[in-house]
């Protein structure tokens, strides 16, 4: 569904709208322009009272539903236990947040007409990633309601950072009066082209006019932000007195430590750990070592310089999981090092599968003027 966590943040809009048209019948979906994310509902249809309700199959179209109120207005969306609905308008997101959707659905058909409407389904739409602004949209179906199908719109909005949009497994689930316990639905058909069937007693499609029918479908997403932090230090070989500007001779050998840290509100998984050495630098042959909570916080040695060259994979990390990667280098070509002071800049990278960071390391070499 491309709805759980995806690599990088690029501004994906997973939006389809279902337009009524000119009066025509197809219940196939139309795009409806939606470069400019705002609130809406839609098709423009006839309204009707809750004193005067249509005799025939009709799906939200009363403007004062002693319930609901405007049933145009039948999606609404607030954080999750929150006590206010956000109905109208847009929703701040917060990295970490977990929110609740709610899909009203009511055939306004006059009760004992017997003018049910069939097939119906609902159809929930969610934007992959939010930076900046974006919508939500609930789309309604039906096979013998006339329109054939009525949507609406809210928006969603992120704060400081871009979140990624999860859908909570196992949330979405389907409430009647003859459900009040409710019934689980697949968030794959909730959140297919088609939607998912739902109905009075059960996923058949029926929806009646009489009280005890009116559906509601809920459904939780979650906004997560994936973000790490990198860091590496310089310490003479074996001194483990780490520093961020260490000054050296051309003689010293080093240990370079990096630390990788999730400090995200989501598990990233394969972070590969490079180190960019200068021309003035060489990795020394079996001295890498990995530190983390698989190796109980202790240094362990791993085969090969790769960490120098192509870097490491370093696995998975969960929500504020660490790592730490150590080896040693030294300094090569003395003779070309100018007197004095010589500042030479090793860089750090991670890779992960939502971006990458770096961090840049000055290392000053002191050789002495004859």
């Amino acid at each position: 569904m491309g709805l759980s966590a995806c690599r990088g943040f690029g501004r994906i809009v997973a939006l389809v709208a279902v337009l009524w048209l000119c009066g025509c019948s197809t219940t196939e979906p139309t795009t409806v322009d939606l470069s400019v994310p705002e609130q809406g509902w839609g098709p423009p249809r006839p309204m009707f009272t809750a004193s005067d309700r249509p005799a025939g199959a009709v799906l939200n179209s009363v403007s004062d539903d002693p319930a609901a109120g405007d049933e145009r207005s039948f999606l609404s969306v607030r954080t999750k236990d929150a006590e206010d609905w956000t109905t109208s308008g847009s929703l701040v997101l917060e990295p970490g947040g977990q929110y609740e959707a709610s899909i009203s659905v009511h055939n306004d058909a006059r009760p004992g007409t017997g003018a049910a409407s069939t097939e119906t389904r609902v159809q929930a739409q969610l934007p992959a990633t939010v930076d900046g602004r974006e919508r939500i949209s609930a789309v309604l179906t039906s096979g013998s309601a006339e329109p054939p199908s009525v949507w609406r719109s809210l928006v969603l909005a992120s704060s400081e950072h871009p979140v990624l949009i999860r859908i909570v497994p196992d949330s979405a689930v389907l409430r009647t009066g003859r459900l009040p316990q409710g019934l689980a639905l697949s968030a794959e058909d909730l959140f297919s082209k088609r939607g998912v069937l739902i109905g009075c007693d059960g996923l058949t499609g029926n929806i009646t006019g009489e009280d005890d029918c009116r559906a509601e479908v809920r459904f939780r997403f979650v906004a997560d932000h994936p973000n790490f932090t990198i860091t590496q230090r310089v310490a003479k070989r074996g001194s483990g007195n780490y520093e961020y500007t260490p000054r050296v001779t051309p003689a010293d050998e080093l240990d370079i430590k990096v630390k990788y840290e999730n400090t995200g509100t989501i598990q990233q998984d394969d972070v590969v750990i490079r180190i960019e050495l200068p021309s003035r630098f060489e990795p020394i042959t079996g001295t890498t070592h990995v530190a983390n909570s698989s190796t109980e916080g202790k240094w362990t040695r791993i085969d090969g310089d790769e960490v120098t060259r192509r870097g490491v994979n370093l696995g998975s990390y969960a929500v504020n999981g660490v790592s730490y990667v150590r080896t040693s280098i030294r300094i090569v070509d003395h003779a070309e090092l100018s007197c004095g002071t010589n500042a030479i800049v090793s860089r750090a990278v991670v890779e992960t599968q939502n971006g990458s960071k770096s961090h840049d390391l000055t290392v000053e070499v002191e050789r002495p003027c004859r």
